[in-house]
């Protein structure tokens, strides 16, 4: 085909950019990938997602929250849950939900973020061995106060260090629980029954893995790789290393047969500082089976060193009857590694209780005997001195005695309603007030009483809540506190 000599002479113009183009195209694909501080800041990526197993056996076993857990007193962090109902989440139990944000107090008080950190939770049909699954939304790199640069960070951990929302609106963490299991127990004690699965542990060790336990290290036909095809580690991946202190990402090639032999050789540990520290100084092993499994290998402290003990809520599965409502200090001192700051072990305070109840005949009536019980108790950290119980007794309760039980050296002050000067309480003692009486017989039938006591002490205490209680009698008859502190 022959071209008219305008057209030759626009193309003969035009063929030397051409092949500029071409060659500029050229480089471009052949340009290194970028690192170190000509990275952009705040880059991004979809996270991971780390599953949960579900044991089938019972391990009776049961570890409360630490101490500045226990009544949410002693939040250091902001973590609220939004509970998706939009297919293929379900519909979620109202008792499930007061156990997931149970849970996501005790991380609330020991972590430390002036940034708020939002779930999204999915209550969705899972396979029966699964209780749950979650991860990170977005790791980050490269942002402004990231201790390590290069390195990918959980956003949560990133919004920490860097006092800023990198995020926005989005969530923090996503997270999924098996709907089609009926054999949940949503309790927030512990004590989880036979054949049960303990809630408040998956959620704890779920939101565990969406605040950052977990690395970039996967194994595929062979291949042992890490940064999820970026030439970018996890921070957490910055602290593994095999039984020789080889660390996996420096003495091993990357995308190499050499280091799915080292993640399949169930000889991998986690060596930082803190963590030995929580480990009788020495390296906690991680989760490593001859057969990768995925989602579940590597992202976790080992099953056989750690189910059963204070550290065994990272492991990567839970039984039934198993509740661990604490990480325990080898996950606390992993996350301290990592760069999260942590709220550390409140000071030490006494946290005083008591529960009033009306006992024996529960609807008396004028005339009738009268007996109430006042339960006291110290679970706090610290001894409380100068305790004093206050009861006011109602004028209509005639001829008032007390007795005591557990509390030596109890004195009563004088006067109408019963003051007691206690001894020192020690961290986890307690004791009984009985109060018998006699009410008004010339009460009309339909009276109403109000009998309060209270308790308090020289030191002073954060949560308070539970110190005073009331019981109304006749009509209606309220017991409070309704909630104790665990």
């Amino acid at each position: 085909m022959k071209f008219p000599p305008s057209f030759r002479f626009i193309s003969a113009k035009l063929l030397p950019l051409v092949a500029l183009f071409i060659l500029a195209l050229a480089l471009l694909a052949f340009a290194p990938p970028e690192v170190g501080p000509t990275a952009s800041p705040g880059v991004s990526r979809p996270g991971g997602t780390v599953i949960l197993r579900a044991n089938d056996y019972d391990l009776f076993y049961r570890l409360p929250p630490p101490p500045q857990a226990r009544a949410a007193r002693h939040k250091t962090a902001v973590i609220t849950v939004n509970f998706l109902t939009t297919f293929p989440c379900r519909t979620w139990d109202p008792a499930a939900q007061t156990a997931f944000q149970y849970a996501a107090d005790i991380w609330a008080s020991l972590i430390t973020s002036d940034v708020p950190i939002v779930i999204d939770a999915c209550w969705e049909p899972k396979l029966p061995g699964i209780l749950g699954s979650a991860g990170p939304t977005a790791p980050i790199r490269d942002f402004s106060g990231a201790p390590d640069a290069v390195t990918w960070y959980p956003i949560a951990l990133a919004n920490a260090l860097s006092h800023s929302d990198l995020n926005g609106t989005d969530a923090e963490i996503k997270a999924s629980f098996n709907s089609a299991r009926s054999n949940w127990y949503f309790g927030t004690d512990g004590n989880t029954p036979s054949g049960q699965y303990d809630f408040v542990s998956v959620v704890l060790h779920e939101i565990g893995h969406g605040l950052g336990f977990l690395g970039s290290m996967d194994v595929s036909n062979g291949v042992g790789s890490w940064g999820y095809g970026t030439p970018y580690p996890f921070v957490y991946d910055r602290f593994t290393e095999n039984g020789s202190g080889q660390q996996l990402i420096s003495d091993f090639p990357n995308n190499s047969s050499a280091l799915a032999a080292q993640l399949t050789s169930d000889n991998i540990f986690f060596d930082g500082a803190n963590a030995n520290a929580g480990n009788g100084n020495a390296p906690p092993k991680l989760y490593a089976p001859p057969v990768w499994e995925s989602g579940s290998s590597y992202a976790h402290l080992d099953e056989n060193t750690y189910s059963g003990t204070p550290n065994g809520l990272m492991t990567p599965a839970l039984s039934s009857a198993e509740a661990v409502h604490d990480p325990g200090p080898i996950t606390l001192g992993m996350f301290e590694d990592m760069g999260w700051p942590l709220s550390g072990t409140p000071p030490a305070e006494p946290d005083l209780s008591l529960v009033n109840e009306l006992v024996g005949n529960i609807a008396p009536a004028p005339g009738d005997a009268i007996t109430f019980t006042l339960r006291v108790a110290n679970s706090g950290t610290l001894t409380a001195t100068g305790v004093v119980v206050t009861d006011t007794l109602p004028a209509a309760i005639l001829s008032p005695t007390w007795s005591a039980a557990g509390l030596p050296g109890i004195s009563a002050r004088a006067g109408t309603s019963f003051i007691w000067d206690l001894p020192d309480m020690a961290i986890g003692s307690s004791g009984v007030i009985t109060v018998y009486g006699l009410l008004d017989a010339t009460l009309p039938a339909t009276f109403t009483l109000v009998h309060r006591a209270s308790i308090g002490a020289k030191e002073s205490e954060t949560n308070t809540s539970d110190n005073t209680g009331i019981v109304v009698l006749g009509g209606k008859r309220l017991y409070l506190p309704v909630i104790q502190s665990p």
